[in-house]
């Protein structure tokens, strides 16, 4: 094997591979990054068994060939190649070697035989979407999606694949929903759980056209896929029934306020400051205002925003996970809608992604 690259090529092939890789793998193998140098590319890719990263790099290929490099050590070593001067890769009998200008190392070759490359063996590409629509409806559900590793099947986005692609993601306390146009191949119907973290980091790398990919054994999705450009991914689903939630959005509230997305982030920032742990934030509505107020040991503060909406309110809410949502959201005015005890209701003025964010009681209720 003998190829030149551009440094910062190689620097994303390698970053790229290393979104698939665990932190502290089962078997030496899986801590490897596969290198395929051939007609005018080179391909990088990772695995941990659950999770697949491929990427497609341009490079001048004298000599093609694949090794298996152990996956820190490139990483590390790759990153202090500086400049726009090519780097030149070649082989021998045990080792890779990497020459920029002075800077020269080598990294010994890892067994590759055992290296699992049958995961995406029964992907098959089911449509297409809108790289930056799919990445919008991702980061909706993601934000809403449970960090609690007792509770996997909450820690996945429910995605629903029919005439449109709409996602869900619900922690118990939050829920969000967004939907995209797609172009599917053939008319297909499918409700899938993918690991909320995985994507979030794939949907920082597409853009563009974009191909959804599912694997199925027996007849049951076991595995998606998103190829966009030269990158693709994929990953084992979760199984299990996720929660009958989405009927909650049809039970909004009527005492819809449009106030500024800004300024109901820098308020409730504002007073968290003085909230002690798992204590609420008080908003108060009346005459075109709403009122934020918190208080603790230290200390108490308060501030206020405009609304367009005049009718008295009065609730309790998490403050962090209303900035999530908040800071999520993208348009500078926003739909707030407070429900009593139900869940608060807030949304884009543009756009399809709603949330539902439930308040905390208050002492005197």
């Amino acid at each position: 094997m003998k190829f030149t690259i551009d440094p910062a090529d190689l620097k994303e092939a390698v970053r790229f591979a290393l979104t698939a890789i665990a932190g502290n793998p089962p078997y030496p193998v899986l801590k490897g990054v596969l290198i395929n140098a051939s007609g005018d590319e080179l391909v990088a890719s990772g695995t941990d068994e659950i999770r697949t990263a491929r990427v497609h790099v341009p490079a001048t290929v004298e000599e093609g060939g694949e090794v298996l490099l152990h996956a820190p050590s490139l990483a590390q070593l790759v990153s202090k190649f500086k400049g726009k001067s090519d780097v030149v890769i070649r082989e021998d009998d045990k080792k890779l070697w990497f020459t920029q200008g002075k800077m020269k190392f080598a990294l010994y070759k890892m067994p590759s035989e055992d290296y699992p490359r049958q995961l995406e063996k029964n992907l098959a590409v089911i449509g297409h979407i809108n790289g930056e629509a799919f990445s919008g409806i991702v980061s909706a559900a993601e934000v809403a999606a449970s960090k609690d590793i007792a509770l996997p099947l909450l820690m996945a986005v429910n995605i629903q694949i029919g005439s449109e692609v709409s996602t869900l993601g619900t922690d118990r306390y939050r829920l969000s929903t967004s939907f995209a146009e797609w172009e599917p191949l053939q008319e297909c119907s499918y409700s899938i759980n993918a690991p909320a973290a995985w994507l979030k980091s794939v949907a920082k790398n597409i853009g563009g056209e974009t191909s959804l990919l599912i694997a199925q054994d027996g007849g049951v999705p076991n595995r998606i896929g998103i190829t966009s450009g030269n990158y693709s991914a994929s990953s084992s689903l979760i199984s299990g029934d996720y929660p009958k939630v989405r009927s909650l959005f049809t039970n909004r509230g009527e005492l819809e306020h449009i106030v500024d997305r800004q300024g109901m982030i820098d308020a409730l920032d504002f007073v968290s400051v003085m909230t002690e742990r798992n204590v609420p934030v008080l908003l108060t509505g009346r005459d075109g205002l709403i009122t934020f107020e918190s208080g603790g040991a230290e200390g108490e503060s308060t501030t206020e925003i405009a609304s367009s909406n005049d009718e008295p309110f009065r609730i309790g809410l998490n403050p962090s996970l209303a900035l999530d949502i908040l800071r999520t959201l993208s348009t500078d005015l926003i739909r707030f809608v407070p429900n009593g005890p139900k869940p608060i209701h807030l949304s884009a003025t543009e756009g399809n992604a709603e949330y539902l964010l439930m308040p905390v009681r208050l002492t005197n209720q």
